[in-house]
């Protein structure tokens, strides 16, 4: 079954949030990128990944994590990612999970 990622913004009382679903792979890196990227921009004090509906995290994605905390370091933003349990055990496999503020979906 092919689950396609998609991308969304949505406004928290606190924070804005990226709402990611489905795959992120070679195909849809890019995307997660630019999104990011686009959370980021527009937050005032915090961005929100919430990729607690990603079933697949591929390699590139990580790259796409490192990117977007640095521009979340630049732009003073705390960039908080609530991660599926996929995506936390790829964290802790690659030994990243030191590098993110990981939280649970509240």
């Amino acid at each position: 079954m092919n689950h396609i990622a998609s991308f969304r913004r949505i406004h928290r009382p606190s924070a804005v949030c990226l709402v990611v679903e489905g795959e992120i792979d070679a195909e849809s890196v890019a995307d997660f990128t630019a999104a990011i990227f686009d959370a980021v921009i527009v937050a005032d004090d915090a961005a929100v990944l919430d990729l607690t509906k990603v079933v697949f995290f591929g390699s590139e994605a990580i790259s796409s994590l490192i990117t977007g905390q640095a521009l979340a370091n630049d732009h003073a933003v705390s960039l908080i990612i609530e991660p599926s349990h996929i995506v936390q055990r790829v964290l802790e496999v690659v030994g990243v999970t030191d590098c993110f503020e990981l939280r649970e979906k509240v």
